[in-house]
């Protein structure tokens, strides 16, 4: 999810289901995936390290219910289930 100014906040992660049936969605803060490449690779991939049960904790959608990614509640909720997810280095100052 890109704001206005073209800053990246959020990364969809798509979770659960069979088959295509029951599957969720998340919205993950930029600030706990890590962008990772090989040294002898040009290919990126992203390191997301949380566990199922904070995915459950979190603002889950379904593809055809999005949630508006500017409302001040949803900011602060899904801030507030990632606030302590380790796996990226970055400060937060409150």
């Amino acid at each position: 999810v890109i704001d206005a100014h073209g800053q990246l906040h959020y990364l969809i992660l798509r979770h659960g289901g069979v088959l295509g049936v029951g599957q969720k969605y998340c919205a993950i803060p930029v600030r706990v995936i890590a962008l990772k490449r090989k040294l002898d690779s040009e290919t990126p991939w992203v390191e997301l390290n949380i566990s199922p049960k904070v995915l459950e904790k979190a603002n889950n959608f379904t593809s055809d219910k999005w949630p508006d990614f500017h409302n001040e509640t949803f900011v602060k909720e899904t801030n507030a289930v990632f606030v302590d997810v380790p796996g990226v280095n970055v400060r937060i100052e409150r």
